[in-house]
């Protein structure tokens, strides 16, 4: 694990805490395989927090499923379209079995 990655079955506190140390805003979820399984804001946890769900929950059930990410062939022109159109911070690059390749980075 990396300040932007995180396992799944870490709790929220753990990722608020790996957030804070990459000043991304958010972070990339990793099964055991480092499969990418989602995707975490601070949003995601504020939204949880406010709906009652506690820091030592579990990622996965708060996890955004519907992540967006590029694959393993994208061009800089893709990963940049996807940057200057989406408000993420941290975008993935993953192979046809959605293995981590790769991090991108808003600049």
């Amino acid at each position: 694990m990396n300040s932007y990655t995180i396992n799944k079955d870490f709790s929220l506190l753990d990722a608020l805490v790996q957030i804070e140390k990459n000043h991304h805003r958010s972070l990339i979820v990793l099964n055991d395989e480092r499969k990418v399984v989602g995707s975490l804001s601070d949003g995601d946890i504020r939204r949880a927090l406010i709906n009652r769900i506690v820091l030592s929950s579990k990622i996965y059930n708060t996890m955004n499923l519907d992540y967006i990410f590029v694959e393993e062939d994208a061009t800089d022109s893709e990963v940049e379209n996807i940057f200057n159109n989406s408000d993420i911070f941290i975008l993935p690059r993953i192979n046809k079995n959605r293995i981590l390749v790769d991090l991108h980075f808003k600049r």
